[in-house]
C-alpha cells in the first residue's frame, strides 16, 4: 500500500537538508517496503509562505500505514529541530 506523507516547513528553511532528513527517515523506517517496482519518491513544492515536502513510499502491510506515518513524522521532526528547520504544524 502506498502511503503519502506531507510535511510543511517554513519558507526560509534549508530545503536540501530537509529533503535529506526526510529521505533518511523514510528509507530507515522498519515499516517501509522498497523495491525496484516500489521506489521511494520525494517531492518538493515551494509555495509563497511555506514549502511542502512529500514522501511517497510503500508499507509491507496496510495495517502499518499509521505506524509508518507516525514513525517518519517523529524522526523527521526531531532531526529538523536539530538542524534549525522550522516545521509548520498547520498551514491554514
Amino acid at each position: 500500500m502506498m502511503v503519502v506523507i506531507d510535511l510543511y516547513i517554513a519558507g526560509e528553511s534549508h530545503v536540501e537538508t530537509a529533503m535529506k532528513i526526510l529521505w533518511e527517515a523514510v528509507v530507515s523506517s522498519k515499516y517501509v517496503y522498497i523495491s525496484r517496482e516500489r521506489p521511494v519518491v520525494l517531492l518538493h513544492k515551494a509555495l509563497p509562505f511555506y514549502t511542502r515536502l512529500r514522501a511517497k513510499a510503500y508499507v509491507n502491510d496496510l495495517r502499518d500505514q499509521f505506524k509508518f506515518e507516525s514513525d517518519v513524522h517523529t524522526r523527521a521532526w526531531v532531526e529538523f529541530q536539530k538542524n534549525g528547520i522550522r516545521l509548520l504544524s498547520s498551514i491554514f
